[in-house]
């Protein structure tokens, strides 16, 4: 029976986090105080969805939890993507902006996602920028944004390679090198080298674990290949 009474309790505040991010008019203005135990099991529960592919449902845990943990950078970037790869654009990033509050290692990532976002995507070049220069210049997500301005403002895709070739060597095999290796094909693709933005793609592909990314990855591929993508090695 107590088993069953936290559960039901733990139901009842993620439907009362859910309407109050909704908006109802029922429960408007209704303070709902910092929960980091229940955020964290909602967390949980959100990143099993994810681990399952049912993004849908993830992004409405996820959202439920951001109501009782409001300050948790991996919950932040986590909802960033999600909402990226369902296509929610503008959503992912105001969630990221949310994020702007964050002190320590993980705001350079959270304001790197939310300048690619405004920058590629949402075609917000000033705001990206703003964003740019807060970010130190030792940070490879600096050289990354800088590169990616060279190649969609000032259309020197020469100029975005020469910034993005180095990257790779420092990042190896991580997952993050997955956006560097999608930038860097742009570039090739601009300069009509085909061949050569298709191996960075496949790169991508093999090394990347950010839904956001895949999906970009995907309709860039069905752009230059007359044939399915190939799936992750």
């Amino acid at each position: 029976m107590r088993r069953a009474a936290g559960t039901g309790r733990t139901v009842l505040f993620a439907l009362l986090g859910l309407l109050l991010l909704t908006g109802c008019a029922g429960v408007a203005g209704v303070a709902v105080t910092p929960d980091p135990e229940l955020g964290r099991r909602l967390f949980r529960e959100a990143e099993q969805l994810y681990a399952t592919r049912n993004y849908r449902q993830a992004a409405d845990r996820l959202a439920q939890a951001a109501v009782y943990l409001p300050a948790n950078a991996d919950l932040i970037l986590r909802r960033g993507e999600v909402e990226e790869y369902l296509g929610n654009f503008a959503n992912a990033a105001r969630i990221y902006r949310q994020g702007l509050q964050q002190t320590g290692e993980r705001l350079n990532e959270i304001r790197y996602h939310l300048a690619r976002l405004e920058l590629r995507v949402l075609k917000h070049p000033q705001k990206a920028r703003e964003l740019f220069r807060q970010i130190p210049n030792w940070d490879w997500h600096y050289d990354d944004l800088r590169a990616l301005f060279l190649l969609l403002e000032k259309k020197d895709p020469r100029g975005a390679l020469q910034n993005l070739n180095w990257i790779p060597y420092r990042l190896k095999n991580a997952p993050e090198s997955a956006f560097v290796h999608f930038h860097i094909a742009l570039a090739y693709a601009e300069l009509g080298q085909i061949d050569k933005a298709t191996e960075r793609l496949l790169l991508a592909i093999d090394r990347n674990s950010h839904k956001g990314l895949s999906r970009q990855i995907e309709r860039f591929w069905n752009r230059i290949q007359n044939a399915p993508l190939p799936p992750a090695r």
